[in-house]
C-alpha cells in the first residue's frame, strides 16, 4: 500500500524504521524517573546512566533495523517478526555463549598443549574479545563496571565504542539491503 504513495523507497525505509523505534525510545525516555531512586540510594553514576541510555539507542536502532530489513525481504509479517526475533536472539545469546566456548576451548588448549595450529592461542584471544565488544550483555556489564572474560586483547577502544560502531554500521548496511529489495 506505501508503494502507491509519492514516497520513494528510501523515505517508506527510514519512515518505517523511525516510527518502529520511536515508541521504544519513549518508552526508554518514561523510565528515567525510576533511576531517580537508584541516584537516591548511591547505587550508580550519573556517567554510566547515561552510558546505559546510549547502549540502549544504539541496540534500539540495531533491532529496529533488523526489523525493518526482514519486513522489507519477507512477505508476511509472521514469518517477518519471527525471524528478526531469531536473529536478534541469535545476535544477544549466541555471540555470547560463543565467546564462552571460544575462551574454554583457549584455555583447554594451553593447559593440555594442544598443537597451535589447530586454534592459535592470541587469534582465539582476539575473537573472544571481539565476541565480548558486539555482545549487548557483556556491553552493559562493561558500563556498569563489571569485568568480562580476561583475553587480555586490547582494541584500542573501549568496548561500548566497538559495539558503537560495529552495529551502526551494520544498521546502515541493512537499511541499504533493505533499499535494494524495495527497488
Amino acid at each position: 500500500m506505501l508503494l502507491t504513495t509519492r514516497l520513494t523507497p528510501r523515505q517508506i525505509i527510514w519512515s518505517k524504521l523511525v516510527s518502529a523505534c520511536a515508541f521504544v525510545v519513549l518508552l526508554v525516555v518514561a523510565t528515567l524517573p525510576l533511576y531517580s531512586i537508584v541516584f537516591m540510594y548511591g547505587g550508580i553514576a550519573p556517567g554510566q546512566v547515561l552510558g546505559v541510555f546510549g547502549f540502549y539507542l544504539v541496540t534500539i536502532f540495531l533491532f529496529g533495523c533488523i526489523g525493518v530489513a526482514c519486513s522489507s525481504f519477507f512477505k508476511r509479517t509472521g514469518v517477518s517478526t519471527v525471524t528478526a526475533y531469531g536473529l536478534a536472539f541469535a545476535l544477544a545469546a549466541g555471540t555470547g555463549f560463543l565467546a564462552v566456548f571460544l575462551y574454554e576451548v583457549n584455555r583447554l588448549q594451553t593447559r593440555v598443549a594442544i598443537s597451535p595450529e589447530t586454534w592459535h592461542p592470541a587469534f582465539l584471544a582476539w575473537v573472544v574479545e571481539f565476541l565480548q565488544d558486539i555482545n549487548p550483555v557483556f556491553v552493559l556489564m562493561q558500563i556498569l563496571g563489571e569485568n568480562g572474560i580476561p583475553t587480555g586483547v586490547n582494541f584500542g577502544l573501549p568496548g561500548w565504542a566497538v559495539y558503537t560502531l560495529v552495529y551502526l554500521a551494520a544498521g546502515g548496511s541493512r537499511q541499504a539491503a533493505g533499499r535494494c529489495i524495495w527497488h
